[in-house]
């Protein structure tokens, strides 16, 4: 087997030798992603044969500007049914030739938005922390004002939870929290949220502050 046509490990990028009018000449990398149709051999192949068929316009735009411009053209896409993330690079690579990465960026994706959650939410309850109550609580109180509304905030505490750690220790205690928290939401209806759409934002109504702490924002 020639050596540009040796199959990788998924981990690496695939890389497709490509000319101008859209024939392969060569590759390398890993082809079992999920923006190529399974095929022995690419060589010789159109892009619109190993391609799915969503990405092979983006593709070819893209390779025409690099050719047009002479620069690197970068984008992303998102595959639904595998769940995902790509970069795509189209680098000029001559006259009548071109390099297609295909880079997946799932694993990178997901840890980005992990942290961003982790971030606005409470680890122990999965509720929304400080941070983000402070935020909903100030598009809340613009909202009331320019439309002449009126809104409320509830500051909820558990009477002598300190004797619940002391006594029965943390566990107990972080399950108490967490019985708490999905108690209160169950007490809430969707129509209480200020402005949001969605049925996890809904859940931004309510906030665990720190501690036994909560907080609940009504319109």
């Amino acid at each position: 087997m020639n050596k540009q046509e040796e199959p990788a490990s998924d981990s690496q990028d695939l890389v497709l030798h490509i000319t101008r009018n859209g024939a392969i000449t060569g590759f390398r990398g890993a082809r079992h992603n999920s923006l190529v149709v399974p095929v022995d051999n690419m060589t010789g192949k159109s892009l619109s044969a190993v391609m799915i068929s969503d990405i092979v316009p983006v593709v070819t735009h893209r390779m025409e500007k690099a050719f047009q411009n002479g620069d690197i053209q970068s984008f992303e896409y998102y595959h639904p049914t595998s769940d995902n993330h790509y970069e795509l690079k189209c680098i000029p690579n001559g006259d009548d030739n071109a390099l297609i990465v295909i880079t997946n960026i799932s694993a990178f994706k997901k840890a980005v938005e992990k942290s961003n959650y982790l971030a606005y939410h409470d680890v122990l309850t999965d509720l929304p922390n400080r941070y983000l109550f402070n935020d909903r609580l100030r598009q809340a109180i613009l909202y009331a004002d320019r439309e002449d509304k009126m809104l409320a905030i509830m500051f909820l505490d558990l009477d002598n939870f300190k004797q619940i750690n002391d006594s029965i220790g943390h566990k107990a205690g972080d399950q108490l929290l967490r019985g708490v928290s999905d108690r209160l939401l169950k007490c809430l209806r969707a129509s209480d949220s200020v402005s949001h759409v969605t049925k996890e934002e809904t859940q931004s109504l309510l906030a665990r502050l720190g501690g036994d702490e909560f907080t609940v924002l009504l319109n």
